[in-house]
């Protein structure tokens, strides 16, 4: 199986044996081979979409406050 280096570019037919690249040192291999390789880190954003939205609202609430009072 083939591996690539995500940190040196460097492609390899093997990690060393102690699982790392052997150019870098590095522990960030994907498969070229396989497209769905990669893991993306699985978070729910809706927590910090209402986080934003009520630290804009209460921005605004305090500009107007100020700007009309």
């Amino acid at each position: 199986m083939e591996y690539h280096c995500r940190d040196c570019s460097h492609t390899g037919s093997q990690r060393n044996a102690a699982g790392q690249c052997p150019a870098c040192g590095s522990y960030d291999f994907r498969s070229p081979d396989r497209p769905g390789s990669e893991k993306t880190p699985v978070t729910s954003s809706n927590w910090k979409l209402v986080t934003l939205v009520l630290l804009w609202a209460f921005l605004i609430y305090h500009i107007h406050q100020k700007l009309y009072s």
